[in-house]
């Protein structure tokens, strides 16, 4: 998983020719082991009152975000377009 986040990280700032893909790639490992190993979420109800928070300080790997929840469902690849 933290592969394909990288990968995702490094299509959309290439096409983007805008963004910091360096902090995300390092950050993968612990992205893909937070979303999709000890986070619990809802992808379709983000709102539920039991789902865990993220909060990413480091506005600069925001990329990585968008990846983790493209990979998790909350929105299509072709929405961050």
């Amino acid at each position: 998983m933290a592969n394909r986040l990288r990968l995702h990280t490094l299509e959309s700032t290439s096409k983007a020719r805008s963004g910091h893909p360096t902090i995300c790639l390092s950050a993968a490992e612990i992205m893909s082991v937070l979303f999709f190993k000890v986070m619990g979420f809802d992808p379709k109800n983000l709102d539920a009152l039991d789902n865990d928070e993220f909060e990413l300080s480091k506005g600069h790997s925001a990329t990585i975000l968008y990846a983790a929840l493209e990979e998790s469902g909350v929105f299509l690849t072709e929405q961050l377009s």
